[in-house]
């Protein structure tokens, strides 16, 4: 069955007795028992009455109701140690040690293709929309959380808000036997990804391709392809991956993003790719496979 995100998310009134599976929040860190699986609680009603916290449903994870709660900033080691302590006697794995873990973890656990993985993601997406998403962008009154769709309302002008969900996209470059990587001056030394970016107001996902592959290496690409796409919740982004064959100009870095932009073969790896999970070691992945091989100039 998997996860099956709800069509709306209000405030919990309460939770019914019995098993179900939460995500607790703290930040970009969530508490964990196993980063690849999210923790199932016995009696869902009680620790919904412990937490004297607003709590929000986020769905179904193989048929078990799914919550979760933001349990407030990161930062406070002392109050990590709080929330283990209260939570952990609620949680079906009595006994298993209990700590929080970050998204990354979970994302590296899972490696981003597991039914828990889209479960997190999603209350992190919602959590941070929650938190971010108070007043009134229009007036500045304080809005209030529609019972019908996931959205706010203000009371005073009207105007709604739903959750942001940025685009981006990711390009594979190649050309037969090689593929084109870059370094982002934000990478830890030696990691090599393919080409990314956030889609401009006005492009369509193939103009934001083309844009950012020659924004940051300086070459034209054809021929581009979908790949696949994934929620990637960073704070919020839909990621977007495409192929595309290189169709000329010399690479370059743009020295601002990237400091570096080269070749690699098949039997050349670079010293670093993306981790798994992400859209970027899935493009790598294809390629390895011999993706692009047969569509050289």
């Amino acid at each position: 069955m998997g996860f099956q995100p709800v069509s709306r998310a209000p405030d919990l009134e309460s939770v019914p007795d019995g098993p179900s599976i939460w995500v607790f929040l703290r930040g970009d860190s969530l508490l964990s028992q196993d980063p690849a699986v999210l923790p199932l609680v016995t009696d869902g009603g009680g620790l919904y009455r412990m937490l004297a916290r607003p709590v929000f449903t986020i769905g179904t994870l193989d048929g078990v109701p799914c919550h979760a709660v933001d349990l407030g900033d990161s930062g406070d080691a002392a109050g990590a140690d709080e929330w283990c302590k209260r939570i952990a006697p609620w949680l079906g794995q009595s006994g298993k040690a209990v700590s929080f873990v970050t998204l990354r973890q979970v994302l590296l656990a899972t490696a981003g293709d597991s039914p828990h993985w889209r479960a997190a993601s999603c209350a992190r997406h919602l959590a941070e929309w929650r938190r971010t998403s108070r007043y009134c962008g229009v007036c500045g009154t304080g809005l209030v959380m529609q019972q019908s769709d996931v959205s706010y309302v203000c009371p005073s002008c009207g105007q709604q808000w739903w959750p942001r969900v940025t685009p981006a996209v990711i390009v594979a470059v190649t050309d037969g036997e090689r593929i084109l990587l870059g370094h982002n001056v934000a990478f830890r030394p030696g990691l090599y990804a393919p080409f990314a970016g956030f889609v401009e107001p006005g492009e369509s996902l193939e103009e934001a391709c083309k844009r950012e592959v020659h924004e940051e290496s300086g070459v034209q690409i054809t021929g581009l392809a979908y790949h696949a796409s994934q929620h990637w919740p960073f704070p919020g982004s839909l990621m977007i991956a495409f192929t595309a064959r290189y169709a000329g100009g010399t690479p370059r870095a743009d020295g601002i993003e990237l400091s570096e932009v080269r070749w690699f073969g098949r039997d050349e790896a670079p010293p670093g790719v993306p981790g798994p999970g992400g859209m970027g070691r899935s493009l790598y992945d294809w390629f390895m496979r011999g993706g692009g091989k047969d569509e050289g100039r």
